[in-house]
């Protein structure tokens, strides 16, 4: 049984490619009941946001995309608590960091319950809005047409919400969140 000494002592020294990550889910399948306070924990580091925790950034992110690809299941809800730190962090200034946040946002959308689907969605209209960096609206966007594959059903249901929140985005000056604002809306009406 893992202990709160033992998952402060792996958060703390949770270094890039290490194999902590590996400990961190060994830890979390071995007791479920640390799940709640390890990715707390997780999602505190992965909010901030100056440039001296970029690597305590991506460690985190690094962390909360292992716990998403193999053990989602039990980690689920405080995973999708984790959503809008992560997509804080897409935006980041640190390349690495963008990349780990996401790869975290694309792990847990692949890997979470079809029915969280419906928990996420506000989030990611919320983080698709304009003034926040345009990496996070392009990825927040990108997410919303990636349920149309993973989802279809519950993002059928959600098509009044989704085409008005989508469509603003359509003639956004950066190129990047139009092009991705129109893919998201072509998904999401084929489904």
């Amino acid at each position: 049984m893992a202990s709160v000494a033992g998952l402060t002592s792996l958060l703390e020294t949770l270094k890039v490619g290490d194999g902590n990550a590996s400990s961190i889910v060994q830890a979390a399948e071995a007791d479920p009941k640390i799940l709640e306070s390890m990715i707390k924990s997780l999602n505190e580091q992965a909010g901030l946001s100056g440039k001296a925790d970029a690597l305590a950034v991506t460690n985190a992110c690094k962390a909360l995309e292992a716990l998403a690809q193999n053990c989602c299941v039990i980690a689920e809800p405080f995973l999708v608590g984790a959503l809008p730190n992560l997509l804080t962090a897409a935006g980041h200034k640190d390349k690495n960091v963008r990349l780990a946040a996401t790869a975290a946002v694309t792990a847990l959308n692949g890997k979470m319950s079809v029915d969280s689907v419906r928990r996420c969605l506000p989030i990611l209209y919320t983080y698709s809005e304009t003034g926040k960096a345009h990496s996070t609206r392009v990825l927040a966007l990108s997410s919303i047409a990636g349920f149309s594959d993973y989802a279809p059903e519950q993002l059928g249901f959600a098509l009044p919400e989704v085409v008005p929140a989508v469509t603003g985005h359509m003639a956004d000056p950066k190129k990047e969140v139009s092009k991705a604002a129109h893919e998201d809306l072509v998904a999401v009406c084929e489904v």
